[in-house]
């Protein structure tokens, strides 16, 4: 989004409200819950263990995102979460790709006290830059779900390039790609 007035410029500087409170919505899994049944607020509180006051708080940022819709049954995930969020990849997926950009934001808190500093902001932090190699060499399940989140991401991708190849009389391929499996997905 390219800010055009002041309102948009404050929305740019609460995104990271915004943000924490989407991923939150993926990691737990809270489009998942109320596609099953819409649920109250008291009721999303009890099923993921949060207190009342600050999950009605937090469905309805969801809501004002137009992500979920509030009517007298319950809470319920709006058509663009359906379509963007349900239909597009797994909630397992959404929860390792919020996971990811949770663990990645830590470099950026605080920004204004380390961006003078002649280092990487990682190690202005004292952080340790994620090596996601020896993640997936030290821990299956996350190579699984690594794995799993770049077929889903790159899936639609490779039907995209699949439907646009003629590789009729095609005996072969060589796919020099960036690594992604796009090319060999299709």
């Amino acid at each position: 989004m390219k800010p055009e007035t002041t309102e948009d410029i404050l929305e740019l500087m609460d995104g990271y409200i915004v943000s924490a409170a989407l991923g939150t919505a993926m990691e737990l899994g809270v489009f998942w819950l109320l596609a099953e049944k819409p649920l109250s607020a008291p009721s999303v509180a009890q099923s993921l263990n949060i207190p009342v006051n600050r999950c009605h708080i937090w469905l309805q940022l969801l809501c004002k995102l137009g992500l979920l819709e509030d009517d007298t049954e319950g809470y319920t995930p709006s058509i663009i979460a359906r379509e963007a969020i349900l239909n597009v990849q797994s909630q397992d997926t959404w929860a390792f790709q919020a996971r990811e950009d949770r663990d990645s934001s830590l470099y950026v808190r605080e920004l204004v006290l380390n961006i003078s500093k002649p280092m990487s902001t990682w190690q202005a932090r004292n952080l340790t830059l994620p090596d996601y190699f020896q993640q997936i060499q030290d821990d299956p399940s996350y190579a699984a779900r690594f794995t799993r989140k770049l077929y889903e991401i790159h899936i639609s991708f490779a039907e995209q390039v699949a439907s646009m190849l003629d590789l009729q009389g095609v005996k072969s391929l060589l796919d020099l790609g960036g690594g992604s499996g796009v090319v060999s997905s299709s």
